[in-house]
This record gives C-alpha cells, sequence and structure tokens, in this order.
C-alpha cells in the first residue's frame, strides 16, 4: 500500500559508514520514490536517527519533550519564588546589620569586602539548599518510579542522580545563590551605610522616609515577583486540573461508552494465516455476542482515543475551493456494528451492512467535521473522494457525529472509516457493549479467546473507561506535579509575604507607637501595614494572571484541547492567593498593635 506511510526500519549500519551518509542515502532514496511514484511520495521524505539517542517512541516524542520543558520552566519559577523570598529576607536582615557592617567599614574593609562576605554568606544558603534537594531527590527516585508505573506514563522512566544531576545541581546553587543575594548586598553596602556609624540606633529606630522608599521600593519587587510567579503556577495548575476534568467528562464518542469492554489480539504473532485468523475472529465475536446481557459486538483496527493510521485523499471540492491537492485524514476499519456499540448518533445516510464489510465495497462514512471541513455542509451522502494515487471513487454513505479519534482533550478532528470484516486484518479490536459491569464482560472474553486458542497473544483487554483514563496519564502527572509546583509556591510565597510584614513592623515600630498615641487604633494600624502590602500582592497577581494568559498555549502540549482563558479558574486562583496574602500579611501586623502603644514608645 503505498499510501500508508506509516513504515519504520531497524538496521545497523556498516562499520565504515557513518550517520552523514546514512541521511544522505536515506534522502536520496526518498527523491528516487518521490521521481518514480509523485502522486504518492512527492513531499515526503526519510528520517533517520541515532538508536543510542533515541529514548522515547518517534508518535509520542512530539508531547514527552514540550511537556518536559514546561516542567522545567515550571520549576525555574518555584526557583524564582524561593530566591525572591531570601532576597527579602536577605535585605531585611542586611538592613539590621548596618550598624555592624558600619563599623567594619571604619575599620578599613571596602564595600567590595562588604559585598564579598555578604555573597558568601549567599553562596552558603544556595550551596546548602542545593545539597539538601540532592537528598531529597535521591529519597524520592523510587517514589516517582512507582507512580510512572502506576499512572500508566507511555514511556520507561529512567530516573536517577548521576554526576549530571549533581554538576547541574551544583552550577545551580551558585547561580541562585549570587542571583538572590546580589541585590541585597549591594543595597545594604551603599555609601549612605556610613551614617549608621554616626547613629547606632539607627537600625533601631524608624529610617527616614527617604531610606524607607528605597528599601520598599526592592523589597516591593521582590514580592511583586513572588506573587506573580505563584499566579502563574497555581493558574496553569488549575488550567491543567480542569482540563484533565473536562476530558472525562465531556462526550467523547466511541470512548464515552462506559459499559463497553473490549480485547485486542494478534493473530500475526501465533502464525495464522488470513483465512484462519477470519475463522477465529468471526467464532470469537458469536461467542461474545451469545454471552449473557452483551447488546451488540463489534470490531476495528484501533481502539478509540489511541494514536494511529492517517491517509491522504484527493478531493475534488477542496482542490477546487483552495488549491490543495491533498488533504490528510484520521482513518479507521471498523465492523458493521460499530456506531452502535459506541453509541455515535448517525446524522445522515446509514451505516455499514455485513455484505459491504464482507465484499470490500468502496464505502465510506465520515464525521460531522470531515463533512464540514472538506465539502462545507452537514449533508454530504452521495459525494465521493478519491486515495492518493487511487482511480476507484469512494462513496459516502453516511455522517455521524465526531468522536475523540487520538486524545480525549482533542478538538472534533476530521475522520473517516471503513467497511472491515472480521478477518480482515490479523491484528483486531474486538468490543462488546453490555448490560452488566464492564470488567466482568471483558474478563469473560479474555477467557473466551484463551479457550480457543492461548497461543493468541492478548495485546490489551478492559474496559474503554479504563482505557481512556490510561490515556490521561501524562495529563493527570502533569497536573500533579503543577499542583505541588503551585502549593509550595503560594507557602513560600506566604512565608515570604509574613517576612516582608514582619521586618516592616520592626523596622517602623516607633512610627506605630507613635500613631497609636496619636489616637490611630489597632484596626487603623492593622489596615495600613496589610494595605501597604496588599497593593504589592494586587500589582504582582495582575502580572501574573497576563503571563498565565500567554503561558497557557505552551500547556497545550500536555492537555490538546485546553482553553487558553478559563475565567473560573483565574477567579478561583485570585481569591485563593488573595487569601493567602491577606492571612499572611495579617499576623505580623497584628502581632504589632498586640502589645499596646507604651511598649512602642519605649522602644523609640
Amino acid at each position: 500500500r503505498r499510501d500508508d506511510h506509516w513504515f519504520d526500519v531497524l538496521a545497523r549500519l556498516q562499520p565504515h559508514v557513518g550517520r552523514a551518509q546514512a541521511r544522505a542515502a536515506a534522502a536520496n532514496l526518498a527523491s528516487r520514490l518521490a521521481a518514480d511514484f509523485p502522486e504518492y511520495h512527492r513531499g515526503r521524505g526519510l528520517a533517520v536517527y541515532d538508536a543510542a539517542s533515541v529514548r522515547i517512541q518517534p508518535e509520542i516524542d512530539g508531547s514527552i519533550r514540550p511537556a518536559g520543558t514546561v516542567l522545567m520552566a515550571v520549576s525555574g519559577l518555584v526557583l524564582l519564588v524561593a530566591c525572591t523570598n531570601l532576597a527579602s529576607l536577605l535585605l531585611a536582615r542586611g538592613w539590621r546589620r548596618g550598624h555592624e557592617l558600619g563599623i567594619r567599614q571604619a575599620l578599613g574593609a571596602t564595600r567590595w569586602d562588604l559585598v564579598r562576605q555578604l555573597l558568601v554568606e549567599s553562596l552558603l544558603l544556595g550551596l546548602a539548599g542545593g545539597a539538601i534537594g540532592v537528598l531529597v531527590a535521591w529519597w524520592s527516585v523510587a517514589i516517582i518510579t512507582a507512580q510512572a508505573e502506576a499512572l500508566s506514563l507511555p514511556l520507561n522512566l529512567t530516573v536517577g542522580v548521576g554526576w549530571r544531576v549533581l554538576a547541574f545541581t551544583l552550577a545551580l546553587s551558585v547561580a541562585a545563590g549570587l542571583a538572590f543575594g546580589t541585590a541585597p548586598a549591594l543595597r545594604v553596602t551603599s555609601p549612605a551605610l556610613a551614617a549608621a556609624l554616626k547613629d547606632p540606633e539607627t537600625t533601631v529606630r524608624s529610617p527616614s522616609p527617604a531610606r524607607r522608599r528605597r528599601m520598599m521600593g526592592l523589597r516591593g519587587v521582590f514580592v511583586i515577583a513572588q506573587v506573580a510567579a505563584s499566579m502563574v503556577l497555581l493558574v496553569a495548575a488549575g488550567l491543567l486540573v480542569r482540563a484533565v476534568q473536562d476530558a472525562k467528562g465531556v462526550n467523547l464518542g466511541a470512548a464515552a461508552a462506559s459499559r463497553v469492554a473490549f480485547v485486542q489480539a494478534d493473530t500475526g504473532q501465533a502464525g495464522y494465516d488470513q483465512a484462519r485468523a477470519a475463522s477465529l475472529f468471526r467464532d470469537f465475536a458469536d461467542r461474545v455476542r451469545a454471552l449473557p446481557g452483551v447488546e451488540s459486538v463489534s470490531w476495528a483496527n484501533r481502539l478509540p482515543v489511541t494514536v494511529g493510521p492517517s491517509s491522504t485523499l484527493v478531493i475534488d471540492e477542496v482542490r477546487q475551493r483552495t488549491g490543495a491537492e491533498t488533504v490528510e485524514v484520521e482513518a479507521a476499519w471498523v465492523g458493521h456494528g460499530y456506531f452502535d456499540t459506541f453509541r455515535i448518533p448517525l446524522l445522515h445516510g446509514r451505516t455499514f451492512t455485513e455484505e459491504e464489510a464482507a465484499a470490500r465495497r468502496r464505502v465510506a462514512v465520515v464525521s460531522r467535521s470531515m463533512a464540514q471541513r472538506y465539502w462545507g455542509r452537514a449533508d454530504v451522502v452521495g459525494e465521493t473522494y478519491f486515495h492518493q494515487g487511487g482511480k476507484a471513487p469512494v462513496e459516502i454513505i453516511g455522517v455521524v457525529g465526531d468522536v475523540k479519534v487520538e486524545t480525549p482533550g482533542e478538538t472534533p478532528t476530521p475522520v473517516f472509516f471503513y467497511p472491515l470484516a472480521p478477518g480482515g486484518m490479523m491484528r483486531l479490536a474486538i468490543m462488546a457493549r453490555g448490560s452488566g459491569p464492564p470488567d466482568a464482560l471483558a474478563s469473560a472474553m479474555r477467557g473466551l479467546l484463551r479457550d480457543m486458542d492461548p497461543a493468541v497473544p492478548v495485546i490489551e483487554a478492559g474496559t474503554m473507561a479504563d482505557h481512556v483514563s490510561r490515556s490521561l496519564s501524562l495529563q493527570r502527572a502533569a497536573a500533579g506535579a503543577l499542583g505541588l509546583f503551585g502549593a509550595l509556591a503560594l507557602l513560600l510565597a506566604a512565608i515570604g509575604l509574613y517576612g516582608v510584614v514582619a521586618a516592616s513592623v520592626t523596622e517602623r515600630t516607633a512610627e506605630v507607637g507613635i500613631r497609636m498615641a496619636l489616637g490611630a487604633g489597632p484596626r487603623e494600624i492593622v489596615a495600613m501595614l496589610v494595605g501597604e502590602v496588599m497593593v504589592l500582592v494586587a500589582a504582582g497577581g495582575a502580572i501574573g494572571l497576563v503571563a498565565a494568559t500567554f503561558m497557557a498555549p505552551a500547556l497545550r502540549s500536555l492537555v490538546i484541547g485546553l482553553s487558553r482563558i478559563d475565567l473560573a479558574t483565574m477567579a478561583a486562583v485570585t481569591a485563593l492567593l488573595a487569601a493567602v496574602a491577606l492571612f499572611a500579611s495579617w499576623l505580623p501586623a497584628r502581632r504589632a498593635v498586640s502589645g499596646g502603644t507604651l511598649a512602642a514608645i519605649k522602644q523609640r
């Protein structure tokens, strides 16, 4: 079949042949094929991969690698929150050490000496955090591997803490230490620090308005960065969770048949020929149909919500309207009872008959999205199209509702269905709808096939509900990871906000006392301190919402069909972040006034 472009070849190169030569030979072969069979191979090529570097199946490589990139970016955002948190705390600590640093400067230390001392302290913090991270990662290896197996992820994970991980962690720890330590070190060693030596009480009483504005400016930047990064992570986690839930709950067409069980078997691996395979599958379908409670039975070359083949078609109306010579459309070969088994609605025309499947008539049933996209109308019964290079037309006899072809979250995909007899292929999936529990039906079907011929391998058996759930395993894992990262970022942001308000209260103790002496009540003081921080939180939240809106397309590599804007999710995340920020700011502000006015004035 020259119109079937799914073909993989494993080859061992001769010792004197390099990768470049192999790629050149493949390109030359592709050019010759295109010249000899232009109707089939024009615009197509051959790709050569090094088996030593290919660790992921090519058909899922396009989703795994972007997912890894997104998760690395998310990890970077968590690191950003942690760094800005520590930078804010170091800034407050550096201000409280102003007198000490002033003495060092008076004794001959240059500003560079002070900056270097503070950076060394920051580096030690970064290295300590990196060491703890390595220990946690080492401990988590078994958990990650077990979770990957439990979630049935479509790849084999080889997880370990090797020298590359250690080297990367060391470099990242040093970079993080410099990143969160440089700005505070430069700020607290500014030339104005000499005033601290002249007045030892500077670190105790309230700073001047100008100094406070400078400090709050840098500290405010840190707060805004923390909140913005946390908002992005929480919105991303919310969008993924919402998308996974929607993918499980929407009308999935074939995948929505909660009472459907299936067995997928490959007679070719048992040495069957075409005639013997046809006899086995036909008898098996009859026995399944005779099981108690079975309502309908059918078969197909592929299970729904599974990556499968596509075909290149020539449609006259498309060529006349757009000039496109060919279109690529998803294909499925199914038995005559397929649409009844999965409750796929028939919109126009009719479905296949047993005679059409046995005679391999050139007829097809197309999905609604295929009819609308290529013919521009819903009823295309009687229309025809050609396979690329084919001479005989294919007649459309019916139009059915849209189904999910490869993933539960995908948008409606054009697909056509061809009639398939029970023995039309060596590998088939037999599906049955029953009135009882689908698990029991799947077990009974597996037992029937084993009794008929135990040598025929069962590739997969189970219920469609479990099959759909497994197809969402990667999305669930990503949503769980993002949720964990988001919760961690929220916790770090709350700790950072608490520290910012606590530092502000310490710096402004005398001011608080004076305000209370002049008649300000505890509520007014708390509102003032919390309000200043909540303004920064609002700014960071707004920036985070905008960033999350633009980040949504990147998340589509994890969940197809993810909406760009989900107002409900964004509103929920905003409310959560605001509540946590308000509580984290209120606690230290409330403590500032709990001691009363007299203690604050005595501090002054």
